[in-house]
């Protein structure tokens, strides 16, 4: 079978799949974000086992230097990598969510900040319990999605929240509390 590479720029179907992933962080990021980037899927089929279309964002020079060249079918990637489609979700990458919260443009960021113990945990990949927690942002409720930091402020993952954020639950709960979604130690322990 011959290679295929298929570079694009998103249909309505994968906009509605990027849009319902980002409304997780805030309503109206897809649409500033769209005033100053576009979207585009990669269906890349070198990698036949675990491929699943991946999603970049361009800016509008990058978009029109593209589209200038006319090489869209050799093109892998381009952009900033945001992540890839499964089931039809979107599982977001760290560098996007980094940028989105550098660039500001969250007005408000759910966040916690964990101790060493927390960290080490989550750069392994292990889910956070209450006793790894150094503080927590106040108006985190269950299954939203929260960046995680260590106590010098570097973003170490991307989580879910999955107990009602009440004090006095929280310290009695000795089970996770927090589902790791992804972390930057993600890097070092796939398959190469």
């Amino acid at each position: 079978m011959k290679f295929q590479n298929k570079f694009r720029p998103i249909n309505p179907y994968e906009r509605n799949i990027i849009e319902r992933a980002i409304r997780k962080f805030s309503s109206n990021l897809f649409g500033k974000l769209t005033k100053d980037y576009c979207f585009y899927i990669n269906f890349n089929f070198i990698w036949k086992k675990e491929s699943y279309p991946s999603l970049y964002l361009l800016s509008s020079k990058q978009e029109q230097f593209i589209k200038q060249i006319r090489v869209l079918n050799h093109i892998y990637s381009a952009g900033l990598y945001i992540g890839f489609i499964k089931k039809g979700n979107l599982l977001l990458s760290l560098e996007f969510v980094e940028f989105i919260e550098e660039s500001k443009y969250l007005k408000k960021v759910k966040s916690i900040v964990v101790n060493k113990s927390g960290e080490r945990s989550v750069l392994y990949g292990n889910d956070i319990t209450y006793r790894m927690i150094s503080s927590i942002s106040e108006d985190i409720e269950k299954e939203d999605e929260v960046l995680i930091y260590n106590l010098q402020h570097e973003l170490l993952a991307l989580g879910k929240f999955i107990l009602e954020n009440e004090e006095s639950s929280l310290q009695k709960q000795q089970n996770k509390i927090i589902f790791n979604i992804i972390d930057k130690g993600y890097y070092l322990r796939k398959k190469q």
